[in-house]
C-alpha cells in the first residue's frame, strides 16, 4: 500500500543521509527532501550535466541533472507502463538549492492528469 511505499522511500532517503520532512494531506503524503540523499546532494556538491531540452524522461523540463532522471524513469514512467500509475510523483527543484518534492497519492485516481502528460503517458484511471 501507499503507506508502506512511503516508509520504504523515506528509509531509503535516511540511508543516503537525506534531510526529509513528511506532511499528510487529505489526498496524499508530501515528502520534502532538502536535499534528497542522492541527486539532490550530488547537484549541490558537484558540477553535474543537465538536460539541454525537455524530454518525457526529464518530467518535460530542461536543466534536469541526468542522474535525477532515473527517478522519473523508474518511479513514474516504468511504473505507469507496468501498473497504470506512478509509484510517486517527483517535483525536482529548478536550482540545486531547491528541495525535491515527492508526492505519494493515497489512491491512484487522485493523481492529476498533468503528472501523466508531462512524462508522455495518458491517465487511464478515473
Amino acid at each position: 500500500g501507499v503507506e508502506e511505499t512511503l516508509q520504504r522511500f523515506t528509509e531509503n532517503q535516511r540511508g543516503h543521509d537525506g534531510n526529509i520532512a513528511v506532511v499528510e494531506e487529505p489526498d496524499r503524503y508530501v515528502v520534502r527532501c532538502d536535499p534528497c540523499g542522492s541527486g539532490g546532494q550530488l547537484r549541490r556538491t558537484k558540477s553535474v550535466s543537465t538536460t539541454k531540452r525537455a524530454y518525457p524522461w526529464s518530467w518535460g523540463k530542461s536543466g534536469i541533472p541526468y542522474y535525477c532522471t532515473h527517478c522519473c524513469v523508474a518511479w513514474e514512467i516504468m511504473a505507469t507502463e507496468l501498473r497504470g500509475y506512478p509509484i510517486a510523483v517527483f517535483l525536482p527543484g529548478d536550482k540545486p538549492e531547491d528541495p525535491c518534492i515527492q508526492l505519494f497519492y493515497k489512491k491512484p485516481e487522485l493523481i492529476p492528469e498533468e503528472y501523466f502528460v508531462r512524462v508522455g503517458k495518458t491517465k487511464t484511471i478515473k
